[in-house]
């Protein structure tokens, strides 16, 4: 479906980001000439194609992103997403009322097997914490100054103090205040880092 960096996105890959053909059953069930109109009238399949190559652009810039990851070398525990995955398929489990068993059987059903769509979510979790970690990296080269840390402080020296309520100077919160105003910027740096990489990146269309 397209090609970032020269790495491919598969149909695949965009079909279970999509989730269009589970959309299309449960809506069937309920609203059967809804779901007609949407895979047939000319409005419904321009909505459709849209909808798709919006899903498409967010698949870009995640694995832009992810590219850059890889680039500057972040690395996530894998216990932590051990943890996470085996968390999410019990959720699941217990969602539907399954048993591992049958859990097993409804995967292998649906042309499935356990151990792959383990590794699936395991991938998605595995990503997940590398965008975490790149969203950090990115915050963490915020510049703060000096003057913008005084400034802070000296907005309200009340909101720094100790366990007697004592007014704590500022050389003992001052990383402290580094944090907050790289925490108050960091959406706006991802946001702006995002849009760059992607201006920068070659992609290639297909779909």
């Amino acid at each position: 479906m397209a090609y970032v960096n020269g790495e491919p996105i598969t149909r695949d890959e965009l079909d279970r980001a999509t989730r269009l053909s589970e959309i299309v059953l449960l809506l069937y069930g309920g609203y059967p000439a809804f779901v007609q109109a949407l895979l047939w009238s000319p409005e419904g399949k321009a909505f459709l194609a849209r909808y798709e190559r919006d899903v498409l652009e967010d698949l870009i810039r995640r694995r832009i992103a992810l590219q850059e990851a890889a680039r500057r070398g972040l690395a996530v525990d894998e216990g932590e997403v051990a943890r996470r995955t085996e968390a999410a398929l019990r959720e699941l489990r217990a969602r539907y009322g399954f048993t591992e068993g049958e859990f097993r059987a409804y995967l292998e059903s649906q042309g499935q097997t356990l151990e792959g769509y383990r590794e699936e979510v395991a991938r998605w979790h595995r990503e997940e914490l590398l965008l975490a970690a790149l969203r950090a990296a990115l915050a963490a080269e915020i510049p703060v100054t000096e003057e913008e840390v005084r400034a802070y402080y000296e907005e309200d020296p009340g909101r720094f103090v100790d366990e007697e309520g004592n007014p704590l100077p500022l050389e003992e919160v001052y990383a402290r205040i580094v944090a907050l105003l790289r925490a108050d910027r960091a959406d706006a740096r991802w946001r702006a880092w995002l849009e760059a990489a992607r201006r920068q990146a070659v992609v290639e269309i297909t779909l």
